[in-house]
C-alpha cells in the first residue's frame, strides 16, 4: 500500500490521538490488524475504566501535530480536506495560511511511494507513527493526549529503534527538506506561485499548453478523443468538480489520456497534469500526484484553451 487517502488519514487519526500507538500502518492482511482491533475494543482507556471522549482529545495541540504528521509523510491532499472537516466539528480550524508556513518548517521523512522508494509495511516496520514523530522532535507537542491516556510522550518514548531501516528518515537526512504541501493562490496560481519560490525549485517551473475540460462528463467523453490536440506535456484542465459543481467531489485522478499518449508515443498519461477547478478555486492535481511529492511547479501562460 502507498501514502494514499486511506494510509494518510490512518496516520493522520494516530497523530489525533483517536488510534493506538502503531495502529495506522499495520498491513491490511496482517493478524496485527486483529489485534490491534481487539485492543481497541478494551484498551481505548486511562487504565481505570473510563475511556477519553473525543471532544477531549481533539484540541489545538493535536491538530497542530496531525498538520505536522500530514507534512512529514508526504500525505495526500485530500487529508487536508479531511483534517478540516474534522476540526470544522470542533471549536477549532484549520487556518491554510498556517498550515502553508508549517510546510517550510516540516520535513518530508517518509521514504514511501508515490514520493519514495517503500510502501507502508516498510514504514510499519521500520517504527511507524511513533518513531516518525520521535524523528520530528520539537515539532510535534509531546504534551497532547491520546486514547490510551497516555501522552505522545509516552507513545515517542517506546518508539522502536529499527537499525538499517530506511523507510522513515532522520531529521538531518529528510527525503526534502520541506513539507509535502503547498497552498497556492489566485487564478491557476499564474503569477509565481509562491510555493515556487519557497521551495527553490525555479528550475522546475514550466511553461505548458492547457487543455480544459468543463466537467466530469465533458472529460470522459472527450479525454481519448482522437482528434482532441493534446501531447505528453500539456496540462489538462478538470474544471466544475468541487461539492457544489460535481455535485459531492468526486475521485478525477483519472484525467488523463493514455490513448492520445499511445498513439502519440509521446510519454505515458501517468505523467500528465492535471488541475481541479472547485467553486472557483483551483486545485492542482498534479501538484498531488507529482509537484507536491516531486517538486514539479507549473507556470501558467495566461489563458487556458
Amino acid at each position: 500500500m502507498v501514502m494514499g487517502t486511506a494510509s494518510t488519514m490512518a496516520c493522520i487519526t494516530e497523530a489525533l490521538g483517536l488510534s493506538l500507538p502503531m495502529s495506522a500502518t499495520i498491513p491490511a492482511p496482517h493478524a496485527e490488524r486483529f489485534r490491534s482491533a481487539e485492543a481497541s475494543a478494551g484498551g481505548g482507556c486511562d487504565g481505570q475504566g473510563e475511556g477519553a471522549e473525543a471532544s477531549e482529545l481533539l484540541t489545538a495541540a493535536s491538530f497542530q501535530n496531525a498538520q505536522v504528521v500530514l507534512q512529514a509523510i508526504g500525505g495526500s491532499t485530500n487529508g487536508l480536506i479531511h483534517l478540516t472537516a474534522i476540526a470544522n466539528r470542533t471549536k477549532h480550524r484549520i487556518d491554510l495560511e498556517a498550515f502553508d508556513q508549517l510546510g517550510r518548517e516540516v520535513p518530508v521523512l517518509i521514504d514511501l511511494k508515490p514520493s519514495g522508494e517503500h510502501y507502508m509495511e516498510h514504514f510499519h516496520h521500520a517504527g511507524g507513527v511513533p518513531k516518525l514523530m520521535a524523528q520530528l522532535g520539537d515539532l510535534i507537542d509531546l504534551d497532547a493526549k491520546t486514547i490510551t491516556g497516555q501522552t505522545l510522550r509516552d507513545v515517542v518514548a517506546d518508539a522502536e529503534e529499527v537499525p538499517g531501516q530506511d523507510a522513515i528518515r532522520p531529521r538531518d537526512n529528510p527525503i526534502k527538506r520541506e513539507g509535502a504541501m503547498a497552498v497556492l493562490y489566485g487564478n491557476l496560481a499564474r503569477a509565481e506561485p509562491s510555493s515556487s519560490n519557497r521551495r527553490q525549485a525555479r528550475n522546475c517551473c514550466s511553461i505548458r499548453a492547457c487543455r480544459v475540460f468543463e466537467s466530469v462528463e465533458d472529460m470522459t467523453l472527450r479525454v481519448d478523443d482522437p482528434d482532441l490536440d493534446v501531447n505528453a506535456d500539456d496540462v489538462l484542465v478538470l474544471r466544475n468538480a468541487g461539492p457544489k459543481g460535481a455535485p459531492g467531489m468526486p475521485e478525477a485522478a483519472i484525467c488523463r489520456s493514455r490513448r492520445n499518449c499511445a498513439r502519440r508515443r509521446q510519454g505515458h498519461g501517468a505523467d500528465f497534469g492535471c488541475a481541479h477547478e472547485r467553486n472557483g478555486v483551483r486545485h492542482h492535481r498534479v501538484a498531488h500526484h507529482a509537484g507536491i511529492r516531486r517538486g514539479v511547479r507549473w507556470r501558467w501562460s495566461g489563458t487556458a484553451t
